[in-house]
């Protein structure tokens, strides 16, 4: 009696978290993960003295997804990007998104570290592969992905991952660019 009573009570603690997760997950949905190589943007200023400048390829990884809720406080967009035998991992907390349809998340990994993982290769955008995981706050199971190629399920899983190589928007000289494109970035914490 106490083991099917026990069970009861784990089966209806159980249900209301996995009616959240199932009902997150028709709140989002990732339309699309686009993979380019753009260049480093050139701005005009006037006061210090010019420097020599020669914009590079950055690799850009942009998503656009769709979010029902009127209005989320905080979505997490975690990134899988698998380029020359190496999987990137990197995540970008978004704030304050307001209900819409082509809603855009974006992450870039800078040329100078193209350059370094590549050894001296030139990196062309289709040869990386990109899975992009929407995460909200207190549900466990994502709640929208995509990839950018057609993968298996959790292909990452098994490969071992490197972080510090994906830097979100705020992070680059795109930061004063688009501001209206893309969602808020929730602000680092204080070191």
């Amino acid at each position: 009696m106490k083991k099917l009573l026990f069970s009861l009570c784990a089966l209806l603690m159980a249900a209301p978290f996995a009616s959240a997760q199932t009902a997150a997950a028709k709140e989002f949905d990732v339309k699309k993960v686009t993979i380019q190589m753009i260049e480093s943007p050139t701005f005009s200023v006037t006061g210090p003295p010019a420097k020599q400048h020669r914009p590079a390829k950055w690799l850009e990884i942009e998503v656009d997804f769709d979010a029902k809720p009127e209005f989320t406080d905080e979505l997490t967009f975690n990134y899988y990007v698998f380029f020359n035998k190496r999987l990137f991992v990197g995540q970008v907390a978004h704030v304050s998104i307001e209900k819409g349809n082509a809603l855009h998340s974006v992450m870039y990994i800078s040329p100078k570290t193209m350059a370094r993982i590549a050894a001296g290769k030139v990196v062309t955008a289709g040869e990386v592969v990109a899975t992009v995981q929407i995460a909200k706050p207190g549900i466990q199971m994502p709640v929208a992905e995509k990839s950018s190629k057609a993968v298996q399920p959790n292909w990452w899983a098994s490969l071992k991952q490197e972080t510090g190589f994906l830097v979100n928007k705020n992070e680059t000289p795109f930061a004063p660019l688009y501001w209206d494109h893309y969602e808020a970035i929730k602000p680092a914490l204080p070191r």
